[in-house]
C-alpha cells in the first residue's frame, strides 16, 4: 500500500476532488497508525502546520528568486522540501530538492525558470490540504 496521498495521482475535476475519489484508506491507515482513535489529532495538527508554515516558504522563495538571495532561497527550498515530504507531497517535495540541489551545485541562475512548476504544484498541494481540513472529520467517522 502506498505512504502517500500524492502516489495515488487521483484527478480531481473542479475546484474540490470527489470526496469517492479520496485515498480513504492511506487516511485511515495512517491515522490507525499515528493516533489510535483520533483522539490527538494529530493528523490534523500536521497539515495546519504544514498550511501554516509553508506560505511564508513560498514566498521567501520567490522574493529570494527576485533578489538574488540565494542563502534565503536554499533555506526555503530546503525546509519546503521536508516539511512536503512529511504529509506526502511527494512531486512537490522532490522539485524543491531539485532546487536545493542545483543551488548546491551552484547552477541557481536556471530557478526561476523552474519556479512556475514548483508553484503550480504547490498551489495544488494548498488545495488539497484545505480540503482534507474541511473533510477529515468525515473521513474519521466509522
Amino acid at each position: 500500500m502506498s505512504n502517500s496521498f500524492y502516489d495515488l495521482n487521483i484527478t480531481f475535476e473542479g475546484d474540490e476532488p470527489d470526496p469517492a475519489k479520496l485515498p480513504v484508506a492511506i487516511v485511515e491507515e495512517a491515522l490507525a497508525q499515528m493516533d489510535p482513535g483520533g483522539r490527538s489529532k494529530l493528523l490534523e495538527r500536521v497539515l495546519q502546520a504544514y498550511q501554516q508554515s509553508s506560505k511564508p516558504l513560498v514566498t521567501q522563495l520567490e522574493k529570494g528568486l527576485q533578489l538574488g538571495d540565494w542563502q534565503s532561497v536554499r533555506h526555503a527550498v530546503h525546509t519546503l522540501k521536508s516539511s512536503s515530504q512529511s504529509i506526502g507531497a511527494l512531486k512537490l517535495s522532490s522539485l524543491a530538492a531539485d532546487m536545493e540541489r542545483r543551488l548546491r551545485e551552484g547552477q541557481g541562475e536556471d530557478l526561476p525558470v523552474r519556479l512556475p512548476e514548483l508553484l503550480d504544484t504547490y498551489r495544488r498541494v494548498e488545495h488539497d490540504t484545505a480540503y482534507w481540513l474541511k473533510h477529515l472529520h468525515e473521513l474519521q467517522q466509522p
